[in-house]
């Protein structure tokens, strides 16, 4: 006759500990890095608030000239 193995118990794994003492993130979260500014053209920018807007044809210079104003304030 065949013998039957005995069924193993399974075991439950220990759960993470959600923080680090002293940290104030989990030890599995991503690392992030600091953003830096992207610098973007004022060409990118009215195309960007164009679109934002909904894209209407009657208020393209509107916007070039409030992404002009935006663009050389950063400056």
């Amino acid at each position: 006759m065949l013998e039957r193995k005995k069924a193993t118990k399974a075991t439950k794994p220990a759960p993470a500990k959600a923080t680090l003492k002293g940290s104030k993130t989990s030890p599995s979260a991503p690392k992030t890095f600091p953003v830096t500014p992207v610098a973007i053209s004022l060409e990118e920018r009215a195309y960007y608030l164009w679109q934002k807007e909904g894209r209407p044809e009657n208020k393209s210079f509107d916007i070039w000239l409030r992404a002009e104003k935006e663009f050389l304030s950063q400056q």
